[in-house]
């Protein structure tokens, strides 16, 4: 092509390009005010109930130290733990009652069916962000019994020494 043969001026394309941009964004806008309106009032039935007095009162978590304290009075309870397999491969939970399901598999319905209804579940993975996520959805579909370890394995493990680990 010859210079004077190109279909747009310089300036047409960049009016051309500004176009599409502008209507890339104004298209783009609808979408990030959307938002799920369902799982909202979901969010919004479960947390509700959480205003001061209900969170004063709250048994949601738990301390590494009260944890070692049931296993000493051998307390019936379960361990969930919700870190990934490789996590669990290095630092495992040798507790007699632990299920090892990892968070993007907790959900699946044969994976619910082994969670009790009539003792505590204590939820733990590496700290506790994902084991207070854990407890929540837990809570949300009926498990009123998940608990979350708070501090995690960490807390656990540091918690545990000679005098507290509860002899076997």
């Amino acid at each position: 092509m010859l210079k004077g043969d190109y279909p747009f001026t310089n300036q047409e394309s960049e009016m051309k390009k500004i176009i599409f941009v502008l209507t890339f964004c104004i298209a783009s806008i609808g979408s990030a005010y959307a938002f799920d309106q369902k799982l909202s009032e979901h969010y919004l039935e479960m947390t509700s109930k959480m205003d001061q007095a209900a969170l004063a009162k709250s048994t949601g978590n738990i301390s590494a130290a009260k944890v070692l304290e049931m296993m000493a009075k051998k307390e019936d309870f379960v361990f969930l733990d919700v870190r990934t397999p490789a996590e669990q491969a290095v630092v495992g939970i040798s507790y007699k009652n632990t299920l090892n399901i990892p968070m993007n598999e907790l959900f699946k319905a044969e994976n619910l069916a082994k969670l009790p209804t009539n003792k505590p579940i204590i939820v733990v993975c590496h700290g506790w962000s994902r084991s207070v996520g854990a407890t929540a959805m837990l809570k949300s579909v009926g498990f009123n019994n998940a608990i979350f370890l708070k501090g995690g394995l960490v807390d656990l493990v540091t918690a545990t020494t000679p005098s507290t680990a509860p002899e076997k």
